[in-house]
């Protein structure tokens, strides 16, 4: 029991016009959500997160919009997942892979060159001009 975060966000969308298409419908106006996570023991890990309607104008206010509970094992190169949607009806396992001591530069096609970038002096700082 080392680790709570408690996380409220909402969210507001403005609209113009109307969609001609019946599956293009126009219901979140405005949501709330809290996010709750809770380390139980060691490693494993509880979250829950709920959003609400809370668009007064709404036909759907008070309404949940999502709901998600997951039981997770945490590690520093990966993560599983155990994870249940009430509001969907749909759960499953998610095995997420992090990025195992990554050297390369953090520019997208770029091959990774172990020689100090150009007017940086190595384990220093970069020279003044």
């Amino acid at each position: 029991m080392d680790f709570t975060r408690l996380s409220i966000f909402g969210s507001a969308t403005a609209k113009t016009g109307d969609s001609p298409f019946s599956f293009d419908e126009f219901v979140d106006v405005g949501t709330l959500g809290v996010n709750w996570t809770q380390q139980l023991v060691g490693r494993f890990v509880l979250q829950s997160s709920i959003g609400y309607f809370v668009a007064g104008d709404s036909g759907y206010y008070g309404e949940v919009t999502n709901a998600l509970f997951a039981l997770r094992w945490l590690r520093r190169a990966y993560q599983v997942e155990a994870y249940f949607s009430p509001y969907t009806g749909m759960g499953g396992l998610r095995v997420r892979l992090n990025d195992f001591g990554f050297k390369g530069t953090g520019i997208p096609f770029v091959p990774y060159d172990y020689s100090p970038l150009p007017g940086r002096i190595p384990g220093g700082k970069a020279p003044v001009d």
